[in-house]
């Protein structure tokens, strides 16, 4: 489990490095520098803001898997039609409406984006946990490995390739959220230990059996007493 843990984590953040850091790039090539800080500083205030609510209403399980696919959803489509519209030609006269489409798209696109990272820290952290910063170091070599990737794409390919990279890694990365959900989920409800690392297994297994034979002491004692009285 703590491999598939690295993995989706490794493929959650190299999706996100085909995409974000290229957004900027993308943007300015339509609409003055100044709409781009505006647009990129309100949607990042939007995710703050909205990544409380989205993560409150997917803490239990069943929620936390329709919140976790609708908003991985509108983040996959929103990042794909935030790439259309800025790709689109347009008249100079019609920036401004172009500008509005983008502003509406991106804030979109970053409320979706903003419970899946805590959904997917909760499962790795669940799955791993004292190895979590084993499993976080393989995330950022993923992110390492795909931004330039991400660079060469858009340099000398185009957007379209970044999304594309984007989609097929964040749905390898879904599908190993939705696995680990599920079979945590499955381990909670049947064995809530079975998931312990085996140092931590042994611990609860050895403080137990010292509680049976305190018991069995206080037992022993309180029939002696019994016989005392007796």
């Amino acid at each position: 489990m703590k491999g598939r843990a690295s993995a989706l984590y490794f493929f959650h953040l190299a999706s996100q490095a085909f995409a974000w850091p290229f957004l900027p790039l993308l943007l300015k090539r339509r609409i003055h520098l100044l709409r781009v800080g505006i647009l990129l500083g309100t949607c990042r205030l939007a995710q703050v803001t909205a990544s409380p609510a989205l993560t409150y209403l997917g803490s239990e399980p069943r929620p936390r898997t329709i919140v976790f696919l609708i908003c991985w959803l509108a983040w996959q489509l929103s990042t794909a039609a935030l790439a259309y519209v800025a790709a689109a030609p347009a008249k100079e006269e019609d920036h401004n409406a172009t500008f509005g489409v983008l502003f509406v798209v991106a804030l979109v696109r970053a409320i979706a984006e903003a419970p899946l990272s805590p959904f997917v820290d909760t499962v790795v952290a669940k799955a791993t946990r004292k190895h979590f910063a084993q499993a976080r170091l393989r995330g950022s070599v993923g992110w390492g490995l795909a931004a330039p990737l991400g660079g060469l794409a858009f340099q000398y390919v185009g957007f379209h390739a970044n999304v594309l990279a984007f989609a097929a890694l964040g749905t390898v990365a879904a599908g190993l959220f939705f696995h680990l959900d599920r079979k945590l989920n499955e381990l909670d409800a049947d064995r809530p230990l079975a998931f312990l690392d085996d140092d931590d297994g042994e611990a609860e297994a050895e403080e137990g059996h010292h509680a049976a034979n305190e018991g069995q002491s206080r037992g022993g004692q309180a029939n002696d007493d019994d016989d005392d009285w007796e």
